[in-house]
């Protein structure tokens, strides 16, 4: 299946991309969030420089935003890039961290774009 990868907090680029071909997934994309001077949420990362260069290593495209001033914002900001991944790369599902707070956000977007989420193992 063809998914998009949501890389949250910490969470390393290449080895996401592995586990997504070990489960029988196809990676198309990686997509997140970058904290910015407003500040950032659990559903970001603090790690875009690597994510960018694990995006090259393993030629899978990157899609990320901002973060906004508000949740409002924030939340337009999730869809829009959920709404792009599904368009441009036809990806079936959405991979992304189990935490609640990041999985909730995430999860509530997919829905609205007909995408499945799936979890990643903790």
């Amino acid at each position: 299946m063809n998914i998009a990868i949501w890389v949250s907090g910490k969470l390393n680029g290449n080895a996401l991309i592995n586990w997504a071909a070990e489960q029988g997934n196809t990676a198309k994309v990686l997509v997140s969030m970058e904290p910015s001077e407003n500040g950032s949420l659990p559903f970001a990362t603090g790690n875009i420089d690597a994510l960018k260069k694990a995006a090259d290593a393993n030629k899978v495209d990157l899609l990320f935003k901002s973060v906004k001033k508000t949740g409002e914002e924030n939340f337009a900001a999730v869809d829009a890039l959920v709404k792009y991944a599904k368009e441009k790369y036809a990806v079936e599902a959405i991979a992304v961290d189990a935490v609640p707070e990041v999985a909730h956000v995430i999860r509530s977007s997919a829905k609205k774009f007909k995408l499945k989420t799936i979890l990643l193992p903790k």
